[in-house]
């Protein structure tokens, strides 16, 4: 039984390394984040609520309208401290503007699908691009 328990241990602590090193090893994430976010996006569960990103910039759209209140200034960061144990290594999207704060894990992002995960409800969020 102790052998069993110390690979388990053994194995946990290579998995860990392997992944620290891989994310501390693109030095340019945030911005490769930030380029591949840009463009428009439409929810999978409501198709008329969509998101346009433009830089730094994210608005939330409602059938293709938007207010001054739904615009924010995105920010991406490797840890998430509020909610999430620093030595979490992972991918977050704040959005801020003056009245509010919003925060999401990064869970994936392709040229066509992204998965975002809203703190601290824990709701999934999942948007294709538009084409």
């Amino acid at each position: 039984m102790k052998y069993i328990s110390l690979i388990c241990v053994a194995l946990f602590f290579s998995c860990k390394g392997q992944t620290t090193k891989s994310l501390e090893s693109r030095p340019n994430r945030q911005n490769e984040i930030v380029e591949l976010i840009q463009g428009s996006w439409t929810h999978t569960q409501d198709s008329l609520a969509t998101v346009a990103v433009d830089g730094t910039e994210w608005t939330f759209l409602y059938e293709g309208e938007s207010e001054n209140s739904s615009k924010y200034q995105m920010i991406i960061s490797d840890t998430l401290t509020l909610f999430v144990d620093k030595e979490v290594k992972a991918d977050f999207l704040i959005l801020q503007r003056p009245e509010d704060t919003l925060y999401y894990e990064i869970n994936g992002i392709t040229a066509n699908v992204m998965s975002l995960m809203h703190y601290p409800s824990g709701k999934l969020h999942v948007y294709d691009r538009l084409k």
